[in-house]
This record gives C-alpha cells, structure tokens and sequence, in this order.
C-alpha cells in the first residue's frame, strides 16, 4: 500500500503475506466405536469411545434407557477427545448412547443410535462353576482390603484390579493354589474411582465391582 497527496505517493508499505483457507463448516457426525452396536454382557462401568471428527472442538455424549433419548441418564457436552466414562449402570439392562460434534461453525447432527445390554456383575461368568464366590471387605476401600475367594479346583489362581479402560493396575495374586477357601490383604493405592476385581481360576473366572476412596 502507498498514499498520495498533492505534493506526491509515499514508497510502498511493508510487504505482509496471508494464507486464505476453505470456508469452516459445521463437523461431520461421529462414528460410535465402542461398545459396540448391540453388545450384551458389557460392564457397568466403563468408557465409550467414537471416532475424532476433522474439525471438531468438543464433543456431546448421551446415555439412555430410552431409544428416543426422551430422558437422559448422561448428557455431557463440552467433551475435549473421543471418549467419556459412565458408571453404576443397573445389572441386565438394555442402554443407548449417541454422539455429536460441534465447532465454531455448528454442530453436527446426532451419530446413529447404538444400544448395549449390562451383564449381572453378582452372577459367576458363563465359564465358571456353581459355588465359585469372591468378596472384598471393606468396599469400599481406601487402603488396605482383605480379599476372599473360593478355589473350586486345585490349580493356577490369579486375582487382580482392573481398571475401567479393561487394564490390569495391580495383581494381588497369581499361584498355584489346592482347593479351599483364602483371604489375601492387600494395599490398594490407587486413584478415587471405579474398578473391578477379577478371579480366575480352573474352574472359571468372576468380577466385583470395586470403589476406591480417599
């Protein structure tokens, strides 16, 4: 740029350069990843996880026991990434969840609808015998819990903590053991919030719901 007056034009300015970009439009409708469309036997606590949107600033994620979504049990917005945590889900229950995207354009329509149904966490596992049992005293906890299980066949015994992503955090036991009752204390420092407690044993495996307190 340069300016003029009667008496003559100023040099030329500073040379500044600028990038033009494609005109922003509202995001994309996410694609649900996980739990899956129709999954039966999912814990009742957990993580869901869909798919980054090209574009998206936050996301908005909602639970229901309605298909209609009529009634929310979750409704969260403002959501940085592609997952979000649910928690103390009623046991044999059919749920729905669903997605959205938004920038600052707008945002996206609602992701297809996909249901899940819970599994009893008070019942043994469909590869464990009658009788197995397990139990954690206290729960819940905040440091040291006392662990109590039956081992209905003689052989390897692995008892662990697990995280609501699925990950083992601690493994309390994991020997051979003979038939019989055990307790095992352990020290359970781990952050405030949901776990699970897993047996596995020859005669199949079971999981308790855990909560840790400060």
């Amino acid at each position: 740029m340069s300016a003029s007056n009667s008496i003559g034009t100023s040099a030329w300015s500073e040379i500044w350069n600028f990038t033009t970009i494609k005109n922003p439009q509202k995001p994309e409708i996410p694609l649900l990843v996980s739990p899956a469309k129709d999954t039966i036997g999912v814990l009742q606590s957990r993580n869901v996880v869909w798919n980054l949107v090209d574009g998206a600033e936050t996301y908005r994620f909602q639970l229901s026991k309605d298909s209609t979504f009529a009634s929310t049990i979750t409704d969260q917005a403002g959501i940085i990434g592609q997952t979000s945590t649910y928690s103390g889900l009623a046991q044999n229950t059919r749920y729905f969840w669903r997605v959205n995207a938004t920038n600052t354009v707008g945002t996206s329509d609602w992701s297809e609808v996909w249901g899940f149904t819970t599994r009893s966490l008070e019942g043994v596992e469909e590869n464990a015998l009658p009788g197995i049992w397990l139990a954690c005293t206290p729960n819940p906890v905040s440091k040291d819990a006392i662990f109590s299980f039956d081992v209905l066949k003689s052989g390897t015994v692995k008892l662990s903590v697990i995280s609501l992503l699925g990950e083992e955090v601690i493994i309390v036991l994991n020997e051979w053991k003979p038939s019989g009752q055990y307790s095992v204390k352990s020290n359970i420092e781990l952050p405030q919030g949901h776990y699970f407690i897993r047996l596995q044993t020859q005669a199949g495996a079971i999981t308790r719901e855990l909560q840790v307190t400060q």
